[in-house]
Order: structure tokens, then C-alpha cells, then sequence
């Protein structure tokens, strides 16, 4: 697997962060991940009647946006940053996201731990995510 991520220069590490992000005081990206490959497995659609294979993080990232949009819509209003409740969830001893067991970005591998800036805190099971934050509420 290959992603994106690292430490800003610019931006400094949120609060949320603290406990997660370690060895650097920049902010860490991403702060979650999704399937974005076409290869592994990507995403499939059709247009113009046929099927086709699309991915990367523009797939991605709009497919959390829309979720996000459906989870405001679920819980009768907008969550805003809703990051630093995903972290207080990745605390959690029930956490909804997943372990990443191997990938790089070319600069930084997976560490162990709840995150890293290959993966961030990993992805989630989405409807676990849900769950989990109905009962934030």
C-alpha cells in the first residue's frame, strides 16, 4: 500500500492529537485513511453504461465527505470537526478503526501503535463509526 502523509512544517500538532502523534510537534496527516488504490480493490461505477474502476484521493476523500454530510442528516444536525472525537474514539478500547498491517509513502513505513503518517489512525469500520458516535452524543 502507498499513501500520502507526514508532519506539517507549518501547521502545529492540534490537542487531539497529543497521545497519538509523537516525535514530531507538527500536525500529523492524514488523519484517517480509506481504500483509494484502483488496484486494491478501488472503486467501481458506471457511465455511459459501462463499467469502469476508479480510486485515489479523489475518491476517497469525497466518499468521507458524503458520509460525513449522512451523518449530520443521521444525527438531526452538523458535527463540525468532527476530529477530535474520531481520536477520542481511537482511544477507545472498542475502537472503530483498523490496523494497517503493511504499507510506505515513500518517507515514512507503518509504526506500530493507534497512528502513524501513512495511515493515520487507520480505516474505519463505518458503520462501527456511526454507532460510536451516536452514543457521543
Amino acid at each position: 500500500m502507498m499513501a500520502g502523509g507526514g508532519y506539517s512544517l507549518l501547521e502545529p500538532r492540534p490537542a487531539y492529537q497529543n497521545g497519538f502523534v509523537s516525535g514530531n510537534e507538527g500536525r500529523g496527516n492524514p488523519d484517517l485513511s480509506f481504500p483509494a488504490s484502483v488496484v486494491t480493490p478501488g472503486y467501481f461505477a458506471y457511465f455511459a453504461n459501462a463499467p469502469f474502476n476508479f480510486g485515489g484521493t479523489s475518491a476517497s476523500a469525497p466518499l468521507f465527505a458524503g458520509w460525513v454530510g449522512d451523518l449530520n442528516i443521521t444525527l438531526g444536525h452538523p458535527q463540525g470537526n468532527i476530529n477530535p472525537a474520531l481520536y477520542q474514539l481511537a482511544g477507545s478500547t472498542n475502537t472503530p478503526f483498523m490496523a494497517v498491517a503493511y504499507g510506505n509513502n515513500g518517507a515514512y513505513g507503518l509504526t506500530p501503535g493507534v497512528y502513524n503518517p501513512v495511515t493515520g489512525l487507520g480505516p474505519a469500520n463505518m458503520d462501527n463509526l456511526l454507532t460510536d458516535l451516536q452514543n457521543q452524543q
